[in-house]
């Protein structure tokens, strides 16, 4: 894909990719809750409504939302999920959807819409930079964790050693 995706395209896309993989309907309708806003440096992010459904995409979904979204596009994809609350609506109020939803100004738009715009842009700048975070965060733990496997295991290596010299007397 090019520099200017359209996410929204991208993530009917995927959701329809998705349904045909045989997702059940409860991991369906979560999934649907959830919108594709970006992909920075091969990490797709997604915003899900609440925290239930940022857990239900992280451990249930992740593998199978990678798989299509690496279809998509046409290259390996990783998974940040961030909740964003304003998604949220009250029961019976239908959520919006389509370009306006992304931020784009429809034409003739006053100049509240255009500030309303503007607004949506930055809280959706932020979302990505607080998605970033949450990315760089859990590589610095993989980080860690592989730390201390080595620190685990120069450690039994030496106890090894121990034991062997305790046997063999060397």
């Amino acid at each position: 894909m090019n520099g200017r995706e359209d996410f929204p395209a991208v993530w009917r896309r995927a959701l329809d990719a998705l349904d045909a993989l045989g997702v059940t309907p409860q991991h369906r309708a979560f999934v649907r809750l959830t919108r594709l806003v970006g992909l920075l440096d091969g990490t797709a992010l997604l915003l899900a409504p609440n925290e239930l459904t940022k857990e239900i995409l992280e451990q249930r979904m992740r593998e199978p939302i990678t798989q299509v979204l690496s279809d998509a596009f046409g290259h390996p994809v990783r998974l940040a999920v961030t909740v964003d609350s304003s998604m949220a609506t009250e029961p019976g109020q239908a959520q919006p959807s389509g370009p306006d939803r992304a931020g784009a100004v429809p034409a003739g738009a006053g100049p509240e819409q255009k500030m309303a715009s503007l607004a949506q842009r930055k809280q959706a700048s932020d979302i990505a930079k607080t998605a970033m975070c949450e990315v760089n965060r859990h590589r610095n733990m993989k980080a860690v964790g592989r730390l201390q496997v080595k620190k685990a295991n120069l450690s039994l290596a030496w106890q090894m050693r121990q034991m062997v010299k305790e046997v063999t007397g060397k």
